[in-house]
């Protein structure tokens, strides 16, 4: 679309805007104006009824008063035919008035009609109540002509005063009321008209102002676009006109501006195509120049870098052959640089087998980071020396990517050999370590037995059902060892109650039981602050609670209790009962089973419970043989 369209468009859409507007005014003008007329019409129409209605009453009853003054200065007899006369007059004065009625009455029907109700309602009462009051009138008339006749004047003339005079004047007082509502309802009606035309008038100025003040917006906005396309062709020659072919015109118009945008475009890539002038052949010259020497200072900068870790690096691209390798490289292989770069490092050094093969490549684990585009580590494996030496790495190799494309990977590498002697002194000095902790335990234990020979072996035999209760419930190792040791010293509390207590061959009192039932806290104040790598604190702690809570000294419930002290608690309540204490006789292991299986899940664990009754039941645990 060119520029003139682009204007005639514009001036199109307001013209037609305003059309609307006019039309629009015009057609609520011409409404208006046929409201009014209406109004006007039905108004003079009522006006002129009503006057006929005034001057046909007014008439009427200046024949009475005239026929009432003939009639006393006239003899009756003579005057019956004037009587009559008058009666004619009156009679065809009443149709006049009734027509007049019926006219009035019809106009304000059809004000009803065209939604103009506003007082026609009461104009509706008025006119009932005047044609009441003209039949009376005329029935009135009719009465005194009668008089007349029979030659009662002065009761004609009484007739005339009381009754004809009022209605009479009643009469012309409604028709007075109905034409001043036709006058004031003409003169709202003009009223009307005249404010409408004023508020027209104002509504075609504002009109005639919106599409001035749009006509002008059109044209300062296309005066600004197109002074703005032409700022820019102007900037975009004067570059061209530098020797700057790379400039470009950026408008984005379909109209003449625009056509010639696409030309200068056109022709400044031709030119650039064309023509190479010295200065954009000597910059282009000069910019190789710089990035070659950038590019080399990069080389050397990530070389000194790569040279400066204690890491080896080495990369290789997507056919395994070696592209760089580092001085850290170099030196734990034994190569040089180029008896390395270019070659296949798996081949050279990378994991052979025990009998001296060596491995797949396709099973190399540092390939499958190029192959996979998936980061590796690896810390088991063995690269090989020039020399035929080998050493324990630990590599990563982490794919590398260009334009979105996996070109091979990146392996750093570690000499672990020392971290593996490490690891092998650590182990051993863990190994002596848990020795020695398992050998003050053991101590502890028998300093325990010691001070109580008739249970002496308790521990030991509580041990020995703990552990095969555990492992009959699929414990792992770990957890076995800590119930190990735990149960080897779970009354280690009792080294602190009295020995006549623990050897008394009576019943305990409640006091001495408190005493006794104190070791549990005691044995936990002893060992809580050792740093054993197991519960074996809360073992001493928790071997005498229950799973309903009514156990000591902490009543804990249900998995409040750990799983290690649960499996003590049952191993000890068993030993205890099927062994001699110093009180009574030993009571048998049937008797201890029962225990435990009468209250199984309210002070006993059910899954530790099941466990140790299996064992027996089943024949693969008894006190003796452990003993």
């Amino acid at each position: 679309m060119n520029i003139g369209q682009k204007i005639i468009l514009g001036f199109v859409v307001i013209a037609m805007l305003f059309g609307l507007a006019g039309g629009a005014h015009v057609a609520h003008l011409m409404k208006t104006s046929s409201q009014i007329d209406q109004i006007i019409s039905a108004n003079l129409g009522e006006l002129e009824s009503a006057e006929e209605v005034f001057y046909a009453i007014q008439e009427s009853h200046s024949t009475v008063l005239q026929l009432l003054v003939d009639s006393q200065i006239k003899a009756h007899e003579g005057h019956v035919d004037h009587i009559n006369q008058t009666r004619d007059t009156i009679k065809s004065n009443l149709g006049k008035v009734k027509a007049a009625i019926s006219s009035l009455e019809k106009a304000t029907l059809e004000q009803i009609a065209n939604g103009d109700p506003e007082g026609e309602g009461d104009e509706l009462r008025e006119i009932q109540l005047l044609k009441g009051h003209v039949n009376v009138f005329f029935d009135l008339t009719g009465k005194l002509a009668a008089l007349l006749e029979a030659g009662e004047y002065k009761a004609a003339n009484t007739l005339s005063e009381k009754d004809i005079l009022p209605v009479s004047l009643a009469v012309q007082a409604l028709v007075s009321d109905l034409e001043m509502d036709a006058k004031e309802e003409i003169e709202a009606a003009l009223t009307e008209a005249g404010a409408d035309i004023e508020r027209n008038i104002w509504i075609s100025i504002i009109l005639t102002f919106a599409a001035f003040v749009s006509a002008v917006g059109l044209g300062v906005m296309l005066s600004r676009t197109l002074a703005a396309n032409i700022t820019k062709l102007r900037e975009t020659t004067a570059q061209l006109g530098k020797g700057k072919l790379g400039a470009r015109v950026e408008i984005d118009s379909n109209d003449e501006i625009g056509q010639i945008a696409a030309d200068i475009n056109q022709m400044a890539a031709g030119l650039r195509k064309a023509i190479v002038t010295r200065y954009d052949f000597a910059q282009e010259v000069l910019g190789r120049t710089r990035a070659e020497k950038d590019l080399h200072s990069s080389e050397d900068q990530v070389r000194l870098l790569l040279d400066s870790t204690a890491e080896a690096i080495y990369g290789i691209d997507t056919d395994g052959l070696c592209t760089l390798a580092n001085a850290a490289c170099l030196r734990m292989l034994g190569y040089d640089d180029s008896e390395l770069v270019g070659k296949n490092v798996h081949e050279l050094t990378h994991h052979p087998r025990p009998d001296g093969s060596l491995y797949p490549i396709k099973e190399c684990r540092a390939c499958h980071a190029f192959r996979e585009g998936k980061e590796a580590h690896v810390d088991n494996e063995s690269f090989w020396r020039k020399d035929g030496s080998s050493f324990p790495v630990s590599y990563w190799a982490h794919p590398v990517y260009r334009y979105n494309q996996i070109t091979g990977c990146v392996v750093t590498f570690l000499d672990i050999s020392e971290q593996i002697k490490a690891r092998g002194a650590l182990k051993e000095s863990y190994r002596q370590l848990q020795l020695s902790l398992e050998g003050t335990v053991a101590a502890v234990s028998k300093s325990v037995q010691a001070r109580d020979p008739y249970t002496a072996g308790h521990q030991k035999r509580v041990t020995e059902l703990s552990i095969a209760i555990a492992h009959e419930m699929g414990l792992d190792e770990p957890q076995v060892k800590g119930i190990h040791m735990g149960a080897s010293i779970h009354d280690i509390g009792k080294i602190q109650v009295p020995a006549e207590l623990l050897s008394k061959p009576a019943r305990l009192n409640e006091t001495e039981y408190k005493l006794i039932k104190e070791h549990a806290q005691i044995g936990y104040d002893i060992l809580k602050d050792i740093d054993f790598p197991w519960p074996v604190a809360e073992i001493a702690h928790q071997h005498h609670e229950h799973m309903d809570g009514s156990g000591y000294p902490q009543g804990l419930k249900g998995d409040e209790i750990c799983l290690e002290a649960r499996i003590v608690a049952v191993a000890d309540v068993v030993e205890a009962i099927n062994s001699h204490r110093p009180y009574r006789p030993a009571l048998g292991i049937e008797v201890a089973l029962d225990e435990i299986k009468k209250n199984r899940g309210t002070f006993y664990d059910p899954e530790v419970v099941d466990a140790c009754l299996k064992l027996f039941s089943e024949g693969r645990f008894s006190f003796e043989e452990a003993t």
